[in-house]
């Protein structure tokens, strides 16, 4: 059990206990900053990394621009590889079988989750699969491009799988301070979330540095959408991982957010979307689940379009 990021004195604490209560047997290992207390926090390993936001305030910015900060006062950090180092150092102390990766903040209620491990990968190995196993990733905010402007984008708030799997995933270079700063030197061209100054958002870097050591993915910004990458988007996320639907499945509480916002919902890939997504590009048969999720991610583009131009 990798539980990685910034310390919350309320929430931390109340995550542990969760973990501890629903797998008494696991091994906790927090994975956090330098110089952070831990006194009232009970793990089997405690793993203090440097910050990599401290020496460098580029890569410690925003994501968005100065202006649209003035506007919004909406303060986005991009905390990419705060993510990468935290849970590649905690991944490296472990030495159980299968790793948990979660994040500090949340508070899991049951393992029930842990059924779907393994029961989709009797399909055998392909050129697009790049694991042993495919990976449980939670729903929210794992993006359905054919509604949202953003490909390549799986949700990043936990991960299970087996160990050497979810290394691979996060054994990738950081957020260079070029992409950190990405369009504050290039036009913008787009109009989805034009505001942002990086290249990519934290899920789609850690992921397409997971692709891009296996295969070559021809993406070039945040919101750049064509047939192709939604494509390879839910060819990879059929091949490499399993979406589960936050609560029913994978049941945790994201203290800090409210998850069940329903314009989130309604631009993600939710299970039975994958179960369409993995009928289509893993078993090659003709999927009534990847049709119908196809025709209403068209229905939700269409009235996203019509309630953004009204």
């Amino acid at each position: 059990m990798v539980i990685q990021g910034a310390v919350d004195p309320e929430l931390t604490p109340l995550c542990l206990r969760s973990v501890r209560a629903c797998l008494p047997d696991a091994q906790i290992i927090l994975s956090t900053w330098e110089g952070t207390d831990v006194a009232k926090i009970a793990a089997d390993t405690f793993v203090f990394s440097e910050d990599p936001g401290g020496h460098n305030q580029a890569l410690q910015a925003f994501m968005m621009d100065n202006d649209s900060l003035r506007k919004t006062g909406f303060r986005l950090m991009n905390n990419v590889n705060r993510q990468i180092v935290s849970t590649q150092a905690g991944i490296q102390q472990a030495d159980r079988k299968y790793v948990w990766k979660l994040r500090s903040d949340v508070i899991i209620q049951s393992v029930n989750f842990l059924h779907y491990y393994g029961i989709f990968d009797n399909d055998g190995q392909n050129p697009h699969k790049f694991i042993k196993n495919r990976l449980l990733i939670c729903d929210l905010y794992t993006r359905n491009p054919r509604v949202a402007n953003l490909a390549f984008h799986p949700s990043d708030w936990t991960m299970f799988g087996n160990r050497e799997d979810v290394e691979n995933y996060f054994d990738i270079p950081l957020l260079t301070e070029d992409d950190a700063k990405w369009l504050l030197s290039r036009p913008r061209k787009w109009l989805f979330m034009k505001e942002m100054v990086v290249r990519y958002t934290p899920e789609q870097s850690i992921f397409l540095g997971f692709l891009r050591k296996h295969t070559t993915i021809d993406y070039d910004v945040y919101n750049q959408i064509n047939e192709n990458n939604i494509d390879e988007t839910e060819l990879y996320f059929a091949n490499n991982t399993v979406i589960l639907d936050y609560g029913s499945m994978f049941a945790f509480n994201f203290v800090k957010f409210n998850p069940q916002v329903s314009v989130l919902r309604d631009n993600i890939y939710h299970f039975n979307d994958w179960l369409g997504l993995y009928e289509h590009y893993c078993l090659g048969i003709r999927s009534k689940k990847f049709k119908e999720m196809k025709k209403a991610a068209k229905e939700r583009r269409l009235s996203k379009h019509l309630r953004e131009s009204y």
